[in-house]
C-alpha cells in the first residue's frame, strides 16, 4: 500500500474540511496526518489543548512508526501522569 504524504497549511483554526481530510488520511495510516493532528490538539496552532484527543492522535501515529510522535506521546503521557 502506497502511503500518501498530506501537507496542509494550518492558520490560526483548523477548519472542518482540513480536519476532515486530515482526519480520513490518519484512518488510512498515513502516519503523518496522525502527528499532525496529535501536535494540533496537544496545544498547538491556536487550538486549546484537549489532551485525551492528543493522545490518540499521537498514540496513533507512533504505532504507525512515526518517532516523533512516539516522543511527544511520551511528553504528554509524563505531564498527564504528573497531573
Amino acid at each position: 500500500m502506497i502511503k500518501i504524504l498530506v501537507f496542509i497549511t494550518f492558520f490560526t483554526l483548523l477548519s472542518a474540511s482540513e480536519f476532515s481530510a486530515m482526519n480520513e488520511a490518519c484512518d488510512r495510516g498515513v502516519s503523518t496526518a496522525c502527528y499532525e493532528l496529535g501536535t494540533i490538539f496537544n496545544g498547538e496552532e491556536g487550538i486549546k489543548p484537549n489532551p485525551e484527543k492528543a493522545e490518540y492522535y499521537l498514540k496513533k501515529a507512533c504505532e504507525l512508526d512515526h518517532d516523533k510522535a512516539c516522543k511527544v506521546l511520551e511528553t504528554l503521557q509524563d505531564t498527564l501522569t504528573k497531573s
